[in-house]
């Protein structure tokens, strides 16, 4: 790699961290790019090269933290189940950190720009596939998994809307933990999919 090339990947790490402490420091809604790129010393253009919107910055960041939450499951859960129950329980802690405001904003923006053919940008469809990927783990099974993974997700994302509702009135670590010891349990039985830790 050139030195131009290092020197444009720095600027964009700049960039990243720059907008994820400030997200961190005062949510989504209240972050410009302007604050952004006075936080990072770049101009606006700079911005501009890397990402055309907030929202480009804000799905980056978050695609990395999932990633690495997966990752992080599939190189230390063995069993389908405990993969699963990791990656949903690791995902909400991380989404109840982030704060209400961020996780509505979050929300708003996957319901409008939801689109199959985007996997890498979008949430949902990243979560359904994941979901599917782990159930399809030693499974000698061909059948379609696809059904089982939209339950799965559609509870993880109840949960986090029934908590938003709720302006954090109930806690969603506890609730996806239950689901998890409970109707998580019960879909993998039903498939033969639980395994013996």
């Amino acid at each position: 790699m050139g030195k131009r090339q290092q020197a444009a990947q720095q600027t964009r790490i700049k960039i990243i961290k720059a907008a994820k402490k400030l997200f961190d420091k005062n949510g989504l809604d209240q972050v410009k790019i302007e604050d952004i790129t006075k936080e990072a010393k770049v101009s606006k253009g700079s911005f501009y090269t890397y990402f055309k919107k907030k929202d480009d910055i804000v799905k980056e960041i978050s695609n990395n933290i999932f990633e690495t939450i997966k990752d992080h499951t599939l190189n230390n859960e063995k069993t389908i189940y405990d993969k699963i129950c990791n990656f949903l329980t690791e995902s909400v802690k991380t989404i109840k950190e982030a704060g209400i405001g961020n996780c509505k904003t979050w929300f708003s923006d996957s319901i409008a720009s939801y689109d199959e053919k985007d996997a890498g940008q979008n949430k949902l469809y990243y979560d359904l596939v994941t979901i599917e990927d782990f159930l399809n783990t030693n499974s000698t099974k061909k059948e379609d998994l696809k059904e089982n993974a939209q339950i799965i997700v559609s509870e993880y994302y109840g949960i986090l809307t029934l908590w938003c509702i709720s302006n954090g009135a109930i806690d969603p670590i506890d609730l996806i933990q239950k689901f998890c010891s409970t109707d998580l349990k019960k879909i993998l039985e039903n498939k033969n999919l639980l395994e013996e830790k």
